[in-house]
């Protein structure tokens, strides 16, 4: 028997199928043939048996077992133990301080999946004075610790520690390792800068070695409190405009700054046989003008007062 094939046949007119959608209807036509070839062969007399619940409680009990031993191994296994710390974006702090103090803290969960990197950034900047902290661990073993430092303005010496300062007057680091060096009464200290002892001008060599050129504020009156502003923000801003005009125009070398009877009068001390009286409320342009003339017509020995605007004393 011959079969006639119409153009209208299903095969050459069936919707388009993609590749995926194949594999899928060729699936599903197997699994239709394989019910009912299944139900064809099934004895209808037979009594289903149900898997035995003693057989699934031990395979749940062994799952949870060697769940138990994969978390026993992975916290108490060296290689999991965090060996290297590193420290990034500290130019005033030492490193070795920023890891000393992380290995010192809570470091008893030194493994990779305990270590509590949030609670010790905010450890880190709250004993370090740091404006942010970030800490990121590397697997294995590894914790990158990125820290952003206040910018510092001044040296603070308080006649009894010394002290790095923002711009607001407010705490960036204490420096401990300069508070050894004996130093002698503030009162010789603020006389002129010929009878200051060589034991403040020698540490704020080293201090500005060791951190950076800043001008130096010498204060005997005020307490100190390492969680309270040292100096007002008008005094740091005077003393950074001073010592960077002076520098810039080669009018004198700044030594350090002295704080008055009053926090606007500001006492600065040069290299030169004089020393210079300023006033930290008056416009510093109008006292730096007349500082220039007093200077190219006079040969001052003791001092220059500029406090008091146009009236200059000198001596």
């Amino acid at each position: 028997m011959q079969y006639f094939h119409s153009n209208k046949s299903f095969n050459q007119y069936k919707p388009h199928q993609s590749f995926w959608q194949k594999i899928k209807t060729k699936r599903q036509k197997k699994e239709v043939a394989g019910d009912i070839q299944q139900s064809a062969l099934k004895n209808p007399f037979k009594k289903e048996i149900p898997a035995s619940k003693s057989k699934t409680k031990l395979v749940w009990i062994f799952l949870i077992i060697l769940i138990l031993i994969w978390i026993v191994l992975i916290l108490t296994l060296s290689y999991f133990k965090i060996t290297k710390i590193i420290i990034t974006g500290n130019k005033i702090t030492k490193a070795t301080e920023v890891e000393n103090y992380v290995r010192e803290f809570n470091f008893s969960k030194n493994n990779y999946f305990l270590f509590p990197d949030k609670s010790i950034a905010e450890k880190i900047k709250q004993t370090f004075l740091y404006e942010n902290v970030q800490i990121k661990k590397v697997f294995p073993d590894t914790v990158q610790i990125v820290v952003n430092e206040k910018p510092a303005s001044v040296i603070y010496d308080d006649n009894t520690n010394y002290y790095l300062l923002d711009a607001d007057g407010k705490t960036i680091k204490q420096l401990n390792e300069f508070i050894n060096i004996p130093i002698t009464n503030a009162n010789t200290v603020a006389t002129s800068s010929v009878t200051a002892p060589n034991t403040h001008l020698n540490t704020y060599q080293q201090i500005q070695t060791a951190y950076g050129y800043f001008p130096v504020v010498f204060n005997d009156k005020l307490t100190t409190d390492k969680y309270k502003e040292l100096l007002s923000s008008k005094v740091i801003k005077s003393a950074v405009e001073w010592s960077k005009f002076l520098k810039e125009q080669n009018v004198a070398e700044v030594q350090y700054f002295k704080i008055g009877d009053t926090d606007f009068n500001l006492k600065l001390f040069v290299k030169q046989p004089w020393y210079i009286l300023i006033n930290t409320d008056s416009d510093w342009q109008v006292q730096l003008r007349n500082l220039k003339i007093i200077l190219a017509a006079n040969h001052p020995s003791e001092y220059i007062d500029l406090r008091f605007g146009e009236r200059v004393y000198w001596k």
